[in-house]
């Protein structure tokens, strides 16, 4: 709105494994995050968030269910986590649900929809809209994203 340019996310390190259950074999999904972002009070801060949980796979159809903690400056979370994606060759479509329940009682909800093409092995263009219901502040987004894996 103000005409600006600002930076919404820099990550070191964002590490999500979905280990699918199956009949025979149990493992723990998991997730490590650490880098600034910007928070839903629109402060940039340090964050370090991870937890683990459960994915199930049928064919292309990947959906999850984790359990995260989150340290973000001097704030902490527990957030429950659910989501699912769609693979197809290049084309990857999801959908990632969240709700952080903060020590200072603030509460915030997000729902990210996201589409993306793999243009390389180690390139893909992302587009995701985000809508976050938050105690003390609501917005709606769109981004669009080159990932560079490596």
């Amino acid at each position: 709105d103000s005409g600006g340019v600002k930076l919404e996310h820099f990550n070191l390190l964002n590490i999500v494994s979905n280990a699918p259950r199956d009949a025979f074999f149990k493992p723990l999904s998991w997730s490590i995050k650490a880098g600034w972002e910007r928070n839903y009070l629109d402060d940039l801060n340090f964050n370090l968030s991870g937890g683990v949980g459960v994915s199930v796979k049928k064919g292309n159809f990947l959906s999850y269910l984790f359990l995260e903690g989150e340290l973000e400056s001097n704030e902490v979370a527990v957030v429950p986590k659910a989501g699912f994606f769609y693979t197809k060759e290049r084309f990857k479509i999801g959908l990632d649900l969240h709700r952080d329940f903060f020590t200072n009682g603030d509460i915030m909800t997000q729902s990210e929809q996201f589409i993306t093409y793999g243009v390389r092995d180690n390139i893909s263009l992302n587009l995701k809209y985000v809508i976050t219901d938050a105690t003390r502040r609501d917005q709606n987004e769109g981004i669009v994203s080159i990932f560079y894996y490596f």
